[in-house]
């Protein structure tokens, strides 16, 4: 049986939504589009061998198959670390790996992750469409998409945001554009936002400016959003820093907890005691990116290391995809980006070529959010307790992102965004 489960009512996913993520997730584009019928046979044959192995799953009259995504996505995760299923390897890992070598050269060794330093300032434009269904507003409401923040790494950032559907006044702020609406809305809001600017791969400043006192107080508070520092939390971070002569170890550490520890993979935050929100993946034993970056960053708060999370997109043409990641400060290296993807990237700590990739390295990424301080989030979305994230590829190569109302299967918002990797800027 599953070492989870959660609640037969998700479990209402038509198995043909669940199967256009796994082939997203598990195929380049060039091989989703030459052979689309076997990719999705496949995963339809690997989703027949989970439910053998304890994959819960309904099924309609028709004989249509329904999932909860979450629970299909993490068994995938589970045979192939249990029970040798090639998919997890052979198809997730491997196009994992191949969205970050997707940056370097056609040439460059499969087997071994590419250097990010190498990567040379790019101009990027990035088209994204954010689609809300009106029946998740508020009265008045206001809505928002992400935009690109300024931080090291973006620069020469440009952006405009229009509202196609809805009226009201729509504004751009530090990370997020938004739309006041003036009226309830009768049918669906779109937000497109169009932006361009130069990325670059994360370069160690060659001048490290010192935290002020407000600076560090605020990377270290240990009660923010879902960073609580309990003290299970101090524990645990006493417990693997423990004898660590550096920093940058101690962070290696924690870093190395998730990835031998735990697995990553879509988690049900309708679980989380809002009280203590890291424990449950701590007990659970697995993680998504957004509560991996919160807990890495907990453990460094919880030993006197300021240490904040950011989020964003992957800017891989093929796919990009919304993302967390985090940043601890070292004060002879300024802020150090670490990014929990690893877990995955190294099929949990098994590949020791890929346990340090995007550990004191970044490629390029449109960061939008620098938490405290720069939040996009929207005020005026009532998002269910339970809710799921399902991936495609639409329109000519575009990703689209749906947030997915678990109860109902209805889409409380769906981006839809298109990357376009442009010239290398001197």
């Amino acid at each position: 049986m599953l070492p989870f489960a959660t609640d037969a009512r998700l479990r209402n996913v038509p198995e043909a939504r669940i199967v256009e993520h796994l082939v997203f997730h598990g195929w380049r584009r060039a091989q989703r589009r030459s052979d689309p019928d076997g990719a999705r046979r496949v995963v339809i044959e690997a989703l027949a061998r989970w439910r053998g192995l304890g994959l819960p799953a309904a099924r309609d009259s028709d004989g249509t198959w329904r999932y909860d995504p979450a629970e299909a996505f993490l068994c995938m995760r589970w045979a192939g670390k249990v029970f040798n299923d090639p998919f997890w390897r052979e198809h997730h890992v491997a196009i994992e790996r191949a969205r970050v070598r997707s940056f370097h050269s056609a040439a460059s060794d499969p087997a071994t992750p590419p250097a990010m330093a190498t990567l040379p300032p790019r101009r990027f434009t990035v088209t994204l469409r954010r689609c809300f269904d009106p029946a998740y507003l508020a009265t008045p409401a206001r809505v928002r998409l992400p935009l690109p923040y300024g931080v090291a790494g973006l620069r020469d950032v440009e952006a405009t945001v229009e509202a196609l559907d809805a009226v009201g006044q729509a504004r751009i702020a530090p990370g997020y554009g938004e739309l006041r609406l003036v009226a309830a809305p009768a049918g669906p809001v779109t937000l497109v936002a169009r932006s361009s600017f130069v990325a670059s791969a994360y370069a160690r400043p060659g001048n490290v400016v010192a935290l002020s006192a407000a600076e560090r107080s605020l990377y270290l508070n240990p009660s923010e959003e879902l960073i609580r520092v309990t003290p299970a939390v101090r524990a645990l971070a006493a417990d693997l820093g423990d004898g660590a002569t550096s920093g940058r170890e101690r962070v290696a550490r924690f870093v190395d907890y998730l990835m031998d520890g735990l697995a990553a993979g879509p988690f049900p935050y309708e679980w989380l005691d809002a009280k203590a929100p890291l424990d449950l993946p701590r007990e659970g034993g697995w993680f998504d990116c957004r509560l991996g970056s919160a807990l890495v960053t907990a453990l460094c708060r919880a030993c006197g290391m300021p240490a904040r999370r950011m989020s964003g997109y992957l800017l891989y043409p093929e796919s990009a995809g919304y993302h967390w990641w985090g940043e601890v400060w070292l004060d002879d290296v300024g802020w150090m980006p670490i990014d929990t993807w690893v877990t995955d990237l190294s099929a949990n700590g098994a590949d020791a070529a890929w346990r340090r990739v995007f550990f004191g390295e970044l490629d390029y990424r449109l960061t939008s959010e620098v938490m405290p301080q720069v939040f996009n989030r929207s005020p005026g979305v009532r998002v269910p307790p339970a809710w799921r994230i399902l991936e495609r590829e639409v329109e000519d190569g575009a990703t689209e992102i749906a947030l997915v109302d678990a109860l109902t299967g209805r889409n409380v918002w769906v981006d839809t965004i298109r990357t376009e990797m442009g010239a290398v800027v001197g």
